[in-house]
């Protein structure tokens, strides 16, 4: 190895290190403290920001194909592939998606959002059946717009279109989706 490689400052090289420890010069940062500092740091892929997340899950009956541990492990397949880290689960076992009433976790994950104790930025469901068979869509688009309302997405992680909250998404796909979620 060249003794010069030892000593030399690559303003590249250090970026993510830099970046990782939050420092503004290059100080001490050279040649193999540099090398393992960045070592340390990990890829630039790892330094991506932590998007913190909710999983809410739902099972109406023993009987139903996807059960609560099925639908966290879609879920948190999802999280890992999206960066995010589930930090909370709210979970309504054998309770019917038709109303909020008895679904002690819904009202729960709604009480949290409305009074700012959430400590997430995001919920993920595992598809718009699981947030519920609201009988009226609009109710289910209600909650969601409590959610959205305090800057918290709700994002249905098996469904076919994301779920941007945007005029377009919430009036047409989502009546839609729950009409055909209460025919299966």
């Amino acid at each position: 190895m060249d003794s010069r490689s030892l000593i030399s400052y690559d303003p590249d090289e250090s970026s993510r290190a830099f970046r990782y420890f939050g420092l503004t010069t290059p100080g001490f940062w050279k040649g193999p403290i540099l090398k393992a500092a960045n070592e340390l740091c990990g890829s630039e892929e790892d330094m991506r920001p932590v998007i913190r997340a909710a999983e809410y899950v739902r099972m109406s009956t023993e009987h139903q194909k996807y059960s609560t541990e099925n639908q966290g492990e879609a879920i948190r397949a999802y999280a890992t592939t999206h960066g995010m880290k589930i930090v909370r689960t709210y979970a309504d076992a054998g309770k019917s998606g038709l109303s909020i009433k008895g679904r002690d976790a819904l009202q729960s994950l709604i009480e949290d959002v409305e009074t700012g104790a959430a400590d997430f930025e995001v919920i993920l469901v595992y598809d718009i059946s699981r947030w519920g068979r609201f009988q009226d869509a609009d109710e289910s688009a209600y909650y969601e717009y409590i959610c959205r309302r305090a800057d918290i997405q709700v994002q249905y992680c098996a469904e076919q279109f994301e779920n941007d909250g945007s005029t377009f998404t919430i009036p047409v796909f989502l009546p839609v989706l729950a009409l055909q979620s209460q025919l299966l």
